[in-house]
């Protein structure tokens, strides 16, 4: 009977506590500053702004509110859109010949309206991207501070983007002057800037774009999730990916960028001396992967989408990044050393990290080749706890912590 009622009452005391906590926790709540965030994408993607902002989400509201507002790009099929919405878009675009980018947010919709009222109340404003700028100024409160994450060097990108796409060059020099005159204008309004990279930062300032309050804060990955695994026979089966084979992966979502370094991937990998190389392909990016694998007959797998591309990590034996072009960063890096990868990467590829003495980088075809050949013929693999130490510095609950000085230093 004793032991009985010690046992009550250390639930009791148990209870007591549990209710006390969060009691305490709603009390807090109450109490946190509120931050209206407004993001030019549907947080439901799988790109890496958006894995980035979710992150960012859940790690400040521990200390801070958030009130998120996500706005689906014109062109997102995953998202239903008005097709009311859509011909203005093209209005805008096409008539009254607006930035061509300043169209993908429907600047009058029942969403801006509800985020303008959320906004007016919050303590700071917060927008996400370039295009996400406009509309939350025009939101927030006169006397309350904006601060914007810029994910990439939008100027460049436009310019790397038009290129791609082979875009004649009046029109290409017409649509990245509109942009970098959007990037000088709107950012000089912004109270404070948060880079993803320092190469961002120093390129800003080459384009006279030199914000007065700025945070370098990089993207992250979770080193929970991704981490090293054994190579199972069930993950074997469950890719259909062969045991015999040199598997080169290469993951990433359908941008110009991933397109280019797929037809590097190939390129390489077709020579007759990499035979035993089986590229594999994983992500959006693979329907692409796959038309151009079929057209240069190389044998490729493509996986499409993967929900736990962790196991795949752990059955290819190198990651290969062939990237030349892109701004921000590319979170498959420190997925790929999070998971003790071996990576092959440009210097391109590793912008923004400080992972270079981890990665094989290699920037011609000529020396991605070489290194291939090297790691077929020789045990000269990255050891997989330095891969893996390097990229838990960038762990998403490490990185993430720094809004909290930019919304302290910006309220």
């Amino acid at each position: 009977m004793e032991e009985f009622l010690q046992r009550v009452g250390l639930l009791c005391r148990k209870f007591r506590k549990e209710v006390g906590s969060q009691i305490e926790k709603e009390r807090v709540g109450q109490s946190l500053s509120k931050v209206a965030l407004l993001v030019p994408y549907s947080l439901s993607a799988n790109h890496g702004n958006a894995v980035r902002v979710k992150n960012m989400i859940k790690l400040v509201n521990a200390y801070y509110n958030v009130v998120s507002f996500d706005l689906p790009w014109i062109r997102q099929k995953s998202v239903s859109i008005p097709f009311t919405i859509v011909l203005k878009a093209a209005f805008e675009r096409l008539v009254r010949k607006r930035s061509i980018l300043d169209l993908l947010l429907c600047e009058d919709s029942w969403k801006i309206k509800q985020f303008s009222s959320v906004s007016k109340v919050c303590d700071i404003t917060q927008a996400e991207n370039l295009w996400a700028i406009k509309p939350a100024l025009e939101s927030k409160h006169k006397e309350k501070p904006l601060i914007a994450t810029l994910h990439d060097v939008y100027s460049d990108r436009m310019f790397e983007l038009l290129t791609h796409f082979g875009v004649k060059e009046n029109l290409k020099r017409d649509a990245v002057s509109r942009t970098l005159k959007l990037e000088m204008e709107l950012i000089s309004k912004v109270d404070t800037c948060v880079f993803v990279c320092r190469e961002d930062l120093e390129r800003y300032r080459e384009l006279g774009v030199d914000p007065s309050k700025k945070f370098v804060i990089p993207n992250g990955v979770d080193t929970k999730k991704f981490r090293p695994l054994p190579k199972k026979e069930e993950y074997y089966k469950k890719y259909s990916l062969p045991k015999h084979k040199f598997l080169v992966l290469f993951s990433g979502s359908d941008m110009y960028q991933n397109r280019e370094a797929v037809l590097n991937v190939l390129d390489v990998l077709s020579v007759p001396s990499l035979e035993r190389c089986t590229p594999v392909f994983a992500g959006s990016i693979s329907r692409f992967a796959q038309k151009m694998a079929s057209a240069k007959r190389v044998n490729a797998i493509n996986l499409g989408y993967v929900e736990n591309l962790e196991e795949v990590y752990a059955l290819c034996d190198v990651v290969f990044l062939p990237l030349n072009s892109g701004t921000g960063t590319k979170l498959k890096v420190l997925e790929a050393l999070a998971c003790g990868k071996t990576v092959i990467a440009t210097k391109k590829a590793i912008r923004g990290f400080d992972v270079s003495h981890v990665c094989v980088v290699a920037d011609t075809k000529e020396e991605q080749l070489k290194k291939i050949k090297e790691l077929l013929t020789s045990d000269c693999f990255i050891p997989q706890e330095n891969a893996r130490e390097a990229a838990l510095r960038y762990d998403w609950s490490v990185v993430m912590k720094e809004y909290e000085k930019v919304y302290l230093k910006s309220g």
